[in-house]
């Protein structure tokens, strides 16, 4: 048997169990939403394998179900990478701006922003607009922080940008309770 026979067995293996076996941490997600493997699929690995070589199959690849609320069956299971894999699951969240619909994963890709950054800020509440601008949070409410410098008041945001210093490492001395002087000199 080659490296790529045993690793669609082992790819079918897994479907299977995710969808049969109740004790599995991910039946959750796929048995007990009724999701199943064909009766093809499930009586016969070498006719998946078949399919699996007919159907795009490449080491690296991983199955991928079109319809998430549909079953493992050739008409709705597809080859991919991990990347298109990921913007195709049950759980993905998708953002519009522009009028353009995206998955949160391929705006952070373009916007070269970290998927953290934009989980981040969906989870806080913020619009989609907000998301992708990153506009709202901590920026605009540091630009309400203020102190003294060389007799004038200017905002921590203000002061970021004429000393180079980064704005969280000000928010941190300004909340500490440090001097104006010493958050501008960072020495306490």
């Amino acid at each position: 048997m080659s490296k790529d026979e045993i690793r669609i067995r082992n790819i079918l293996y897994g479907m299977r169990t995710r969808c049969n076996n109740k004790n599995h941490h991910k039946y959750k997600n796929y048995g007990a939403r009724g999701i199943k493997v064909c009766d093809e699929w499930m009586e016969s690995s070498d006719k998946f394998i078949e399919w699996s070589v007919n159907n795009g199959y490449y080491d690296g690849a991983t199955i991928d179900r079109i319809d998430n609320d549909k079953d493992y069956c050739p008409n709705n299971c597809r080859w991919v990478d991990n990347y298109t894999q990921a913007n195709n699951k049950s759980d993905t969240i998708f953002i519009t701006y522009n009028n353009i619909t995206k998955t949160m994963s391929e705006w952070a890709k373009e916007r070269k922003c970290p998927y953290s950054t934009l989980y981040t800020r969906h989870q806080r509440g913020w619009s989609d607009k907000e998301i992708i601008e990153g506009k709202k949070g901590k920026r605009k409410s540091l630009s309400t922080k203020f102190i003294k410098y060389k007799g004038e008041k200017i905002s921590l945001v203000e002061l970021s940008e004429i000393t180079g210093v980064n704005i969280k490492t000000l928010y941190c001395r300004f909340n500490k309770g440090w001097t104006d002087k010493q958050i501008i000199e960072g020495k306490r």
